[in-house]
């Protein structure tokens, strides 16, 4: 589907853009230039021009936030975490049985919760050192671009 394309597109140029910012002005600085030239030489062909691509940006922002929209509501829905009265709720009733297997049932029950709990830690886990590491890069890359903005003239020291 187009939409589709159009935003992974979008996710592309962005990422580009956020790798490279100098890029931003070696692209944009000339083809602005060659748009006012061509407003003012040929306006009735680049003024259509020029709503088409304004029309086409703002449908492809359009489609990306309402992407980003539901993919944001879809994580907070799947990490929300239950309450208590929806975990009483969700414990299935145990048919009338012995003392005994009454309590062989509740064992079992308490294990698949132990377990189910583990696994949820385990994954907070996971997500923790995910961006753990996205921070450590994101620092390491800050630190890359502010020594590479700092130029060190040389020194003259004289008598």
């Amino acid at each position: 589907m187009w939409a589709a394309r159009a935003v992974a597109m979008r996710a592309k140029v962005l990422g580009f853009v956020e790798r490279y910012p100098w890029a931003v002005g070696v692209v944009a600085v000339p083809m602005t230039v060659l748009g006012l030239a061509g407003v003012a030489i040929y306006p009735y062909v680049f003024v259509p021009l020029l709503v088409l691509a304004s029309l086409a940006l703002i449908v492809v922002e359009a489609c990306a936030t309402q992407q980003e929209e539901a993919e944001h509501q879809a994580h907070v829905r799947s990490h929300e975490p239950r309450s208590a009265a929806a975990n009483m709720l969700a414990e299935p009733s145990l048919p009338p049985l012995g003392p005994e297997a009454r309590m062989r049932a509740e064992a079992v029950e308490a294990r698949s919760r132990a377990t189910e709990l583990w696994a949820q830690a385990k994954a907070a886990e996971a997500r923790a050192l995910a961006a753990e590491a996205r921070a450590g890069e994101v620092k390491l890359r800050r630190e890359a671009e502010e020594e590479a903005e700092t130029i060190q003239f040389p020194r003259v020291e004289y008598p």
